[in-house]
């Protein structure tokens, strides 16, 4: 499970840091070119075939108490049954494309 928030590439203007990317098959079979921290393995960022054009952040990785809340949920049927969802969010059985 991963809490993310995704930008538009054009809205990103710059990446820093080192990176060590690797790429593998999603959930439905597509692939995920993650790019993680080469001393912990943490993802720093990722794109996914699935949201072409989008780039994935955890937001674990914002030290801000104030960022916005999630709007939507995919893969709900692989969350752990203690996670609740609250109402104002979408929930997506799988992924949302």
């Amino acid at each position: 499970m991963s809490a993310n928030s995704f930008f538009h590439r054009e809205q990103i203007k710059a990446i820093y840091g080192m990176s060590k990317e690797f790429v593998r098959a999603g959930g439905q079979g597509r692939w995920v070119r993650n790019h993680v921290c080469p001393d912990c393995g943490s993802t720093v960022h990722y794109e996914a075939e699935a949201i072409s054009g989008l780039t994935g952040v955890p937001i674990g990785g914002f030290a801000d108490a104030a960022f916005p809340a999630p709007t939507f949920l995919v893969f709900e049927e692989s969350k752990h049954p203690w996670l609740l969802v609250p109402e104002n969010v979408v929930a997506y059985r799988r992924g949302r494309i």
